[in-house]
């Protein structure tokens, strides 16, 4: 019993002075492109966003705030199924209309290249932004506090005309629609 165990006892010492083995433990996470759009401040990301004119001739702005992981970039469309041309709509109660005016702002977009930026209502596939980031991934819009890209519209409603409007409620909707470059 002796001679067994003192060749196990230097066995072991002779196995542990053999090379060390190692094994390698490879971690991967693949974050996928996306972006996040929402109306009025992407901290809700609920994507609604809402204005209420006191009268014609008012004039009210909103904030298309927009984040994107991608280092392509971006692109927006918009779309009115009211509109009239590229920047101008109409208002609808019924068959009754009030027209409208929409300009476009751009701000918060930093390090990129913004090939588009010109207002379209009138066709949903013409892309009014198109967003190209220049610096890589320490640039990119991902922080919704202080980093969204800002998108401004401001509609300002047609002045009184002469003619009185019948009494309702006169909407319109404008869809923003983003994809990744």
């Amino acid at each position: 019993m002796r001679r067994l165990l003192t060749a196990f006892v230097a066995g072991t010492a002779l196995f542990a002075s053999s090379t060390a083995w190692s094994a390698n433990l490879t971690m991967t996470y693949v974050q996928a492109a996306t972006t996040m759009i929402d109306w009025d401040g992407i901290n809700d990301v609920d994507g609604d966003g809402s204005m209420t004119f006191s009268g014609l001739g008012d004039a009210q702005s909103a904030t298309l705030s927009v984040l994107c992981n991608a280092l392509d970039g971006y692109t927006v469309t918009f779309n009115s199924s009211n509109a009239t041309g590229a920047t101008t709509g109409e208002l609808k109660n019924g068959s009754n209309a009030i027209g409208y005016t929409a300009s476009m702002s751009t701000a918060g977009v930093n390090d990129a290249t913004i090939v588009t930026n010109s207002l379209v209502l009138n066709n949903g596939s013409q892309e009014s932004v198109d967003v190209n980031f220049n610096g890589g991934s320490d640039v990119l819009p991902v922080n919704a506090s202080t980093e969204a890209n800002e998108i401004g519209l401001t509609i300002t409603l047609d002045s009184f005309d002469g003619n009185l409007k019948p009494a309702g409620t006169y909407t319109d909707t404008i869809t923003a629609t983003i994809a990744l470059n």
